[in-house]
C-alpha cells in the first residue's frame, strides 16, 4: 500500500466518453496499456482521457473503455464504444507516481481508504482520469482515480 492524499470530493455533470474498449477481469487486464497505445494516435496533445471501468458483471469481468469527452453519438467513430457517465458524487485522488504504480493506488483506496472512510461505493462508472498536465512519454503528472460513492 501506498500514502494516500485525502480525496477531494466532486459531483460530475454526466458525460460521454468513447474510445476503444474491451472486457477483462484481474487476469487480463494486463493488456490494458496496449489498448490505450492503439487508442493514443487519436489523442491530441494536452487533450484531456479518460479510462472508465463499466458494466461488472458479478463474477469478476468488466468493460474498460479508453477514451475522450464527446457532446453525443451523432459522429461516433465505427468501431468505437462508448459509456455514459451519469451525475453522481466522487471521491477523486490524485495519483503522484509513474504510470506503472496506478494499480497500487486503486488497491489502496479499495484496501485501506475505503474501509476506514465509511463510504459506500455507489453503482457508475470508476475512472482514471489524464489530465493535460499528464505527459505520455515520462508516464508523470496530471491522473486523478474517481471512484462513485453514496452520498
Amino acid at each position: 500500500m501506498i500514502a494516500l492524499d485525502p480525496p477531494r470530493f466532486e459531483t460530475t455533470a454526466r458525460t460521454l466518453i468513447a474510445g476503444f474498449g474491451g472486457t477483462y477481469n484481474s487476469e487480463t487486464s494486463v493488456g490494458i496499456p496496449a489498448l490505450w497505445q492503439r487508442f493514443a494516435p487519436h489523442l491530441h496533445p494536452g487533450q484531456t482521457a479518460y479510462g472508465v471501468l463499466c458494466n461488472p458483471d458479478g463474477t469478476g469481468n468488466f468493460d474498460y473503455i479508453c477514451g475522450v469527452e464527446i457532446p453525443d453519438l451523432t459522429q461516433l467513430p465505427e468501431g468505437w464504444r462508448h459509456v455514459e457517465i451519469p451525475e453522481q458524487r466522487y471521491a477523486v485522488f490524485t495519483h503522484r507516481d509513474h504510470l506503472s504504480g496506478l494499480r497500487r493506488t486503486w488497491q489502496t483506496i479499495y484496501q485501506k481508504w475505503l474501509p476506514e472512510s465509511g463510504s459506500t461505493i455507489a453503482r457508475a462508472p470508476e475512472f482514471e482520469k489524464y489530465t493535460s498536465a499528464f505527459n505520455p512519454q515520462t508516464g508523470l503528472g496530471g491522473i486523478e482515480i474517481w471512484i462513485p460513492i453514496k452520498p
